[in-house]
């Protein structure tokens, strides 16, 4: 696994425009693979591998 999520927060970053909104999308994928990870640990019998944000 890498890590492309960070923990910066947007003051510290200064991230705008298309940075910002790519940070945005990183961090909702690894939270989706978050849940996915999380169903599939305790054998849930519906998986969330599409996430409708």
């Amino acid at each position: 696994m890498v890590d492309l999520g960070g923990s910066e927060r947007l003051l510290k970053t200064g991230a705008k425009g298309l940075t910002l909104d790519e940070g945005r999308a990183i961090n909702l994928s690894l939270s989706a693979l978050a849940d996915v990870l999380a169903a599939l640990k305790r054998k849930r019998c519906h998986v969330p591998y599409r996430q409708v944000f």
